[in-house]
């Protein structure tokens, strides 16, 4: 099962890491999260327009992901390389952040199991760095920047503690190209190198 995670805090580089291994990889799905099926896309939509508690957000990205995974099939066709833009470790992170308690979150992903990826990135060019990028795209940082800070530093803190399957950190300030370089260096061994065109 080929399947590779990018992860990261608003900020961290993953659509454009994204984008530059869309044009690098061949026989390569690309999905994100929610979203990559008609239901999960009308969920995500649904999420962002409705003003929903912690939980019910956290029990809509269950329904979303089992809803990609069981679309395409668990991921289970050997000749496709599935590349997500977020997966299990955003609904811990980002529900820890909105107050839900981590052993609710854990417990959840227990109760909803889905298959795991060979690796997950996370990018993470520091908090500096994606504080400058969201500054662009922010029209009102008040809130926003405390509740992104306290993401970044929970990514790290779940990743440092083992809470995610076959992860490893990607530290890079500036060119998203060098986390190409890196992810397929990483996964070479895997025989995901079969994927580049």
């Amino acid at each position: 099962m080929p399947l590779i995670v990018i992860e990261g805090c608003d900020g961290s580089g993953k659509t454009t890491t994204v984008k530059a291994l869309q044009s690098t990889l061949t026989n390569a799905v690309f999905l994100r999260e929610p979203g990559s099926t008609p239901l999960s896309e009308a969920l995500r939509d649904a999420m962002k327009a409705n003003d929903t508690s912690a939980l019910a957000r956290q029990l809509i990205m269950h329904g979303s992901r089992l809803e990609m995974v069981e679309h395409f099939n668990n991921f289970s066709d050997p000749n496709t390389l599935y590349v997500i833009d977020r997966y299990v470790p955003s609904t811990l992170v980002y529900g820890h952040v909105d107050g839900v308690h981590l052993t609710k979150l854990v417990a959840l992903t227990k109760l909803f199991p889905v298959p795991i990826p060979y690796m997950t990135f996370i990018l993470d060019p520091g908090w500096d760095v994606i504080q400058k990028r969201l500054a662009r795209r922010l029209d009102s940082l008040e809130g926003d920047m405390y509740r992104l800070r306290s993401i970044h530093t929970m990514y790290r803190k779940l990743e440092a503690i083992g809470y995610f399957a076959n992860s490893i950190v990607i530290e890079n300030e500036v060119d998203p190209y060098i986390h190409i370089n890196t992810i397929l260096d990483i996964t070479k061994p895997s025989g995901l190198t079969r994927f580049v065109k």
